[in-house]
């Protein structure tokens, strides 16, 4: 073991028992290192003061704190920049592995983007609105919100990252990777929707895609008939009805066929509270998590 290897304690071991006489054999022995270690170890300490005799010069670095900042700035106003594109705008004369260093030092480094929708100004102002509106609800005003939305489930895709455990030029090797299938994947849509901690039916629907038709279709095979079970249907007289229909709000996103004349017109005739929906808001809407949940169980 060099010295350079050392860890404190064996350094302080080789000094405590240079004063008792112990000869730098015996000390080898006891720390398990050479006896040319021991040597430069007592050469390069002082024994009565523990401490160095020549600190061992430090190597100076190639950046100043100007060029620091100048690193920082650029990776902050070009994210998406590779590595090399950042060390050829700072026009300094580092590697990729010191600017990566820099950054670090900042805890800027580079992570998958993740995908979030596109969202212009008015987007973000209708969002924060919504926001805003509903922050102060609780947890039995939420509790009243019927949650509903459609999602494409594809056979024989998995959409999660698969993680194995494999050596160094393992990834191609048989167990350390997974199966993929030529030909189009198929494709199934689903609507669903869910109220509270009672999920409602989850209906197949049409392979030419959802129209107003369809849409409406939908609400009369599933939504009526789970809110018949949610506050009791009007025929069934053994159910005691423990909220009015008034109660609760439906809520559905902006897509043309929920948002047609045709369908408002339908859910008004029904007397459906509708809940007012800003556009482009997929991660506002808690059934994501369950449509999560769906496809990962579907896979396995």
């Amino acid at each position: 073991m060099s010295r350079s290897h050392l860890p404190d304690s064996s350094i302080g071991i080789i000094l405590g028992l240079t004063h008792k006489d112990t000869t730098q054999a015996e000390i080898a022995e006891i720390v398990s290192c050479s006896q040319s270690t021991v040597s430069r170890v007592l050469n390069d300490y002082n024994i009565e003061t523990f401490k160095t005799r020549t600190p061992r010069p430090v190597r100076p670095k190639k950046t100043t704190p100007h060029d620091k900042r100048k690193l920082v700035h650029l990776a902050l106003t070009n994210r998406y920049a590779t590595l090399s594109d950042i060390t050829n705008l700072s026009g300094l004369n580092i590697s990729t592995t010191t600017v990566s260093r820099r950054l670090k030092e900042h805890d800027l480094v580079k992570r998958i983007a993740r995908r979030k929708p596109m969202l212009t100004a008015h987007h973000m102002a209708t969002r924060l609105r919504w926001a805003m509106e509903h922050r102060n609800w609780t947890v039995q005003q939420w509790g009243t919100v019927i949650w509903s939305n459609e999602t494409l489930v594809q056979i024989g895709f998995d959409f999660k990252q698969t993680l194995v455990f494999c050596r160094p030029r393992e990834e191609a090797a048989q167990g350390c990777t997974t199966v993929s299938f030529k030909g189009s994947r198929v494709s199934i849509m689903v609507w669903g929707c869910f109220h509270g901690t009672q999920l409602g039916p989850l209906l197949i629907c049409d392979d030419r895609g959802i129209g107003t038709d369809e849409y409406i279709d939908i609400l009369t095979d599933s939504l009526f008939l789970f809110i018949d079970d949610v506050v009791g249907g009007p025929d069934d007289e053994e159910t005691i009805r423990m909220h009015p229909l008034e109660y609760y709000i439906f809520q559905q996103d902006g897509a043309p066929c929920h948002t047609s004349v045709d369908t408002r017109s339908f859910l008004q005739e029904h007397d459906i509270p509708l809940m007012e929906w800003p556009s482009m808001s997929p991660d506002l809407n808690p059934i994501e998590n369950l449509w999560t949940m769906l496809k990962q169980a579907f896979h396995r």
